[in-house]
C-alpha cells in the first residue's frame, strides 16, 4: 500500500470497485477499470495485478456457485477446464514472481491489448467452438482446443 494514499484515492478506489463489481456482474470486464485505477493511485503494476486477480478469483467463485445450475456442460469437461485453469494460473503466478517490475511494465500494454481482444471476440470464438463441436462426431477435439487455448492465455 502506498504511503501517499489519500482520502480522494480511497474514495476513487471504492467507487471504482463498486462500478467494476457491477460491470462484472452484468457483462465482465471490470478489470479494465480497476487495474488502471490501482496503478493511478500509486500501487506498483505487479501488486495491482495481484490485487486485481485476487478480487476476480473471489468474484469468479461466487459466480460459479450462483450459476452452477445454469452451466450445461458435462461434469468431466468442467473438471478438466477447472484443472487447466488452476495449472495455467499457477504457471502465470510463478512467471510473475520471476518477472522484474520493469519487464512487466514493458509487457503491460501487450497484455492489456490481448485481454481486450479476447474480451471483444469471446462471443464469436464461443460460437465458432460450438459450431466445431456440432460438426465433429466426437467432443474430444473441441475440448482439446479449449484446454490448449486456456493454457496459452
Amino acid at each position: 500500500m502506498p504511503n501517499n494514499l489519500t482520502l480522494v484515492h480511497s474514495l476513487l478506489l471504492f467507487s471504482t470497485a463498486f462500478i467494476a463489481g457491477s460491470l462484472n456482474a452484468v457483462a465482465g470486464g471490470g478489470s479494465f477499470i480497476t487495474f488502471p485505477t490501482l496503478i493511478f493511485t500509486g500501487i506498483s503494476p505487479i501488486t495491482a495485478n495481484a490485487t486485481n486477480n485476487t478480487a476476480l478469483w473471489i468474484a469468479a467463485m461466487a459466480s460459479a456457485g450462483a450459476y452452477r445450475h445454469n452451466l450445461h456442460i458435462p461434469r468431466r469437461q468442467l473438471l478438466i477446464l477447472c484443472i487447466t485453469s488452476l495449472i495455467g494460473g499457477g504457471i502465470g503466478s510463478i512467471i510473475l514472481l520471476y518477472t522484474s517490475a520493469d519487464m512487466f511494465k514493458q509487457l503491460l500494454p501487450y497484455l492489456l491489448l490481448s485481454a481486450t481482444l479476447i474480451f471483444t471476440f469471446s462471443e464469436p470464438l464461443k460460437m465458432w467452438l460450438q459450431f466445431q463441436s456440432k460438426k465433429s462426431s466426437s467432443e474430444s477435439p473441441s475440448l482439446l482446443i479449449l484446454v490448449i487455448a486456456q493454457l496459452a492465455l
